[in-house]
């Protein structure tokens, strides 16, 4: 998935994933992970499962980048984990731009494809949700 984004292929993909690259906060390395992200009112919004363990380098981080549309972007991230209020909204936006990713959330869809807000509301608790201000590109 990283190759195709990097790739002059990357069309196909990268009007909703993008390549997140850090620092790791203990070993120092550089790394990257492909995340779907949103933009809306001039920030990149990025979902993940608590299990997973990238989005505790971000915590404390003093900046991440996202490769979107093969463009670098930098910025300080700002990491939320216990706020459901505000992830809830934040999760259903993101729900309603890309339905595909409902099923990562364990959210379902109504008939018109539209989050079922129940769903959300079990899903935000075990949710990671990670904000960076991002100028569309």
């Amino acid at each position: 998935m990283k190759g195709i984004l990097r790739s002059p292929a990357h069309g196909m993909m990268s009007d909703s994933i993008a390549i997140l690259e850090f620092v790791g906060r203990k070993s120092g390395k550089s790394m990257a992970t492909p995340v779907s992200y949103t933009l809306k009112d001039g920030r990149v919004h990025i979902f993940t499962n608590k299990e997973s363990t990238w989005w505790k380098n971000l915590v404390d981080a003093p900046e991440m980048t996202l490769v979107i549309k093969r463009e670098r972007v930098t910025g300080k991230p700002v990491v939320e984990t216990e706020d459901l209020q505000i992830m809830h909204a934040a999760l259903t936006d993101m729900l309603t731009t890309l339905p595909r990713d409902a099923s990562f959330s364990n959210v379902g869809l109504d008939e018109n494809k539209v989050p079922i807000a129940e769903d959300i509301a079990k899903a935000v608790p075990d949710m990671v949700y990670v904000s960076m201000p991002c100028s569309p590109t």
